[in-house]
Parts: structure tokens; C-alpha cells; sequence
């Protein structure tokens, strides 16, 4: 998929219809999207899950060719599809603790790293957060806080490179 389209795929997930329609679909995961659940959604603050699934998705979309990681969306386990919306309470401050997160979450840091909000229907508080992590120029990047480890995409989902990669 070119950055193009990668940017316009980001851009046309606006709405929690758009989540809504994705877990309607069973939307799976693939080369260029990752759902994930917040650990504990009640609060901004990032739990080490999220710290290591943060981490290990910078620095496997990076290194590969880019693409979303959507939090807020529970997957079956089966066919890693879009079971349900788990939205999160302080969406806000969820997205400041990743966008100051950033710098120490991956080595070298990735440029262009876009995070929006997708609030639910029913609250500008509470939503979903999406990410788009570009390709990058710069690799290898290592996940900081997911055992110091070079990381790539697949369609099976992330995997640790080999030392020789």
C-alpha cells in the first residue's frame, strides 16, 4: 500500500459508526491495521501492556510499510477480527501520555507518527484512539519497551526480527 493510501485510510476512520462498521464487518487485522484494548480503560495513565503494544507497533510499522493501529477494539481471538468497542474513558489524556511517550518508546523515533481522537457518539470524553505510523527511512527501530526488539509487520501480525534481519 502506498503512504498515499495509508493516509487516506487513517483519515477515513472519523466516526465510532466507522468502528461500529468494522466490528458489524469483522474487519481483521492485516499487513496495515492492529486493533488494540487499553488495558485498563478507566484512566489515561499507560500500563506496561499498553507501553509494550505501543512500542512493539512503532517500531514494527515503521520497519515494514507503514500503517493504523486503532485502541479501543476488541478482536476475536480466532481470526484476530473486530469483536467489539471498548472505548476509553479519558480519551484525552490517553493521547497526551502517548504523544509525550514517543521519544522513549522506540529508538531511533519515528517521524510523522499522526495520533487522533474518535470520540463515541455519546461523549467528546470518551473514545478511541487512532494512530497512523508511517513507513520509515530511518530503520531499524527497536521497541524500547518491548524487550529492546527489532519488530516488523506481517500479515500474521507483528514479529521479532532475527539478528541477521
Amino acid at each position: 500500500m502506498q503512504a498515499n493510501d495509508l493516509t487516506s485510510y487513517f483519515h477515513s476512520i472519523k466516526s465510532e459508526d466507522d468502528l461500529k462498521r468494522m466490528v458489524t464487518d469483522h474487519i481483521r487485522e492485516d499487513l496495515y491495521l492492529e486493533f488494540k484494548q487499553k488495558h485498563d480503560r478507566r484512566h489515561a495513565q499507560l500500563e506496561d501492556d499498553d507501553k509494550f503494544n505501543f512500542s512493539r507497533a512503532l517500531s514494527g510499522f515503521a520497519n515494514s510499510d507503514g500503517g493504523t493501529l486503532i485502541w479501543g477494539v476488541e478482536t476475536y481471538k480466532r481470526d484476530e477480527s473486530a469483536k467489539s468497542l471498548k472505548p476509553i474513558t479519558d480519551v484525552d489524556g490517553f493521547i497526551r501520555s502517548m504523544k509525550s511517550s514517543l521519544i522513549n518508546f522506540v529508538q531511533p523515533f519515528v517521524d510523522n507518527v499522526l495520533i487522533d481522537k474518535i470520540p463515541t457518539d455519546t461523549s467528546d470524553q470518551i473514545g478511541f484512539v487512532k494512530c497512523l505510523i508511517p513507513q520509515s527511512d530511518k530503520t531499524p527501530h527497536r521497541a524500547m519497551l518491548a524487550g529492546r526488539e527489532y519488530y516488523k509487520r506481517s500479515t500474521e501480525g507483528f514479529y521479532r526480527l532475527e539478528h541477521f534481519d
